[in-house]
C-alpha cells in the first residue's frame, strides 16, 4: 500500500498520471506494484519504487512476442490497461522512469530525500513548446458546454 501510494504521488507530481491522455492510470500503476511485490517478496517498502521504475527502463518487446504489437504492456485477464500509451507518451514515461529510478536510488544511499522525488517539474524548463488556447462564449452556460 505504502508503496503503491508512493508512485501514484511520484507519477502525479511528475505529471504522467492520467490514462484518459495516453499515460499509466490507477489500474496499471496497481498492476505494476503488484506484480514488483510478487518478484521481490522481502523487498522493503522503500526500495520499490526503484525497482518499478527499473522494470521499465529495461522492458524488451521482443521477450513476449505477444506484447510486440502494444507500446507498453500491462496485462488484465482481459486487456492491455495500458492501451492508451502513444509513442510520445512512452518515451516522456520512460524519461521519467530513469530519473525516478537513479532518484530513489539516491534516497536508498541516503544521497537524497524522499521530498526530491516529488518534486514536480520546472513546466517551462521542461518543455520548449506551448500552445495557447482561448475560448469565449456568449454566457457562462455556454461556456460551460
Amino acid at each position: 500500500m505504502l508503496a503503491l501510494g508512493t508512485i501514484k504521488l511520484w507519477a502525479k507530481r511528475r505529471e504522467t498520471y492520467s490514462n484518459a491522455l495516453g499515460y499509466l492510470g490507477g489500474v496499471s500503476w496497481a498492476i505494476l506494484v503488484a506484480r514488483t511485490c510478487q518478484l521481490y517478496p522481502n523487498a522493503a517498502a522503500a526500495t520499490l519504487p526503484s525497482k518499478v521504475n527499473l522494470r521499465f527502463i529495461v522492458w524488451d518487446p521482443r521477450v513476449n512476442l505477444q506484447d510486440r504489437c502494444h507500446l507498453m504492456p500491462i496485462g488484465t485477464p482481459q486487456q492491455n490497461s495500458a492501451f492508451n500509451v502513444t509513442k510520445s507518451t512512452r518515451e516522456t514515461m520512460t524519461q521519467e522512469f530513469k530519473l525516478g529510478f537513479q532518484l530513489t536510488n539516491d534516497i536508498i544511499l541516503k544521497n537524497q530525500t524522499w521530498d526530491k522525488l516529488f518534486e514536480p517539474p520546472l513546466f517551462f524548463t521542461k518543455y520548449g513548446h506551448f500552445i495557447v488556447l482561448l475560448t469565449s462564449a456568449h454566457s457562462d452556460e455556454e461556456h460551460r458546454q
